[in-house]
């Protein structure tokens, strides 16, 4: 159920209450990954489609209920975007409701099948009790099963679609220019929402554009998008430009730069597409904020592999932040 839709130039919006919940898969966990690529279990049985036509060419930022969810062309909205596949607040309801399951059917096996059989087997003159026992042990379960209905209802959420800023995409550079001053990103750390466990974890902010490991950062290669990759500047800072840049191999395509205060409101700055197979820098110019935490989020990806990498993994040659220019 659809309603309270908005329509303008800079966003279309509206609010929809699904009859149900995408079925919850932890694409996070490796061999469930690969076993669902290669059962082509989303397009079998795990469709949650999101459908928009007639839209201008040009690209646009999907959120829901404020969370982005990516950046897609007009003709892959047209097409279709199943957001099962992705990290929305449905697939995290229904991932809670999963863990409910489990809880309850892990209480019931414990209560029957660890305690009630056992113990009817050792005490066999104390049925009486033993039956007590058993209202009781059906009780809680019949409880836990009303929490978990209640918790499997949908809720309403609320979409919006923004056409991408052009003048927020940023310039080619090579080189900042002399006068901005310090990096002050330099050496400072991050955290990731798909961390990389073989050594792509360096070289996010080393200052050092080589494009070779390990001064190259990249993300593992969990399927599901957005990422993000957070730095920490670790005090208040005027920002006013970011320069970041992608090696030559990679699927990364999309990147969204955002900056925060208190790492939980972001301001967007900047976004680009990069191309296919090869290095690019970029260069955002802002008005001047103050922040301390410097996002960068990949709204999406190639498909196609690039010397051998998975589509999924997202890379950045480096990232710098500077205050305005003096």
């Amino acid at each position: 159920l659809c309603g309270n839709l908005q329509v303008s130039a800079k966003e279309i919006s509206w609010s929809q209450l699904d009859q149900a919940l995408p079925m919850p898969v932890d694409l996070r966990d490796a061999a469930t990954a690969l076993a669902v690529r290669a059962a082509d279990f989303f397009a079998k049985l795990n469709q949650q489609t999101l459908r928009l036509t007639g839209l201008p060419n040009q690209e646009y930022a999907v959120q829901i209920d404020g969370e982005p969810l990516g950046v897609f062309s007009a003709q892959e909205l047209a097409a279709g975007i199943n957001l099962a596949e992705y990290n929305t607040p449905m697939q995290r309801q229904a991932a809670a409701v999963h863990q409910l399951t489990l809880k309850r059917t892990g209480i019931h096996h414990t209560l029957w099948l660890d305690t009630r059989v056992p113990l009817a087997r050792q005490f066999p003159d104390q049925t009486p009790q033993l039956e007590k026992f058993a209202a009781a042990s059906a009780q809680a379960v019949q409880a836990l099963a009303a929490i978990q209905r209640e918790a499997a209802r949908p809720r309403p959420h609320t979409f919006s679609v923004r056409p991408l800023d052009p003048a927020r995409q940023g310039s080619a550079i090579d080189t900042p220019p002399a006068d901005l001053g310090p990096n002050l990103a330099l050496e400072k750390k991050w955290r990731s929402s798909d961390a990389n466990p073989h050594g792509w974890s360096a070289g996010l902010t080393d200052g050092i554009w080589e494009g070779k490991m390990p001064h190259v950062y990249s993300t593992h290669d969990s399927p599901l998008f957005p990422k993000q990759v957070t730095i920490d500047l670790e005090k208040d800072q005027t920002l006013a430009h970011i320069l970041l840049g992608v090696p030559a191999y990679g699927s990364t395509r999309t990147v969204q730069v955002a900056v925060s205060a208190d790492n939980q409101n972001f301001q967007t700055v900047g976004h680009y597409t990069f191309s296919l197979r090869q290095a690019e820098k970029r260069f955002f110019s802002f008005p001047a904020v103050n922040a301390r935490y410097l996002r960068v989020t990949f709204a999406n990806h190639y498909e196609d592999s690039v010397d051998g990498f998975s589509p999924y993994r997202g890379f950045l040659a480096d990232v710098q932040a500077f205050a305005p220019r003096k």
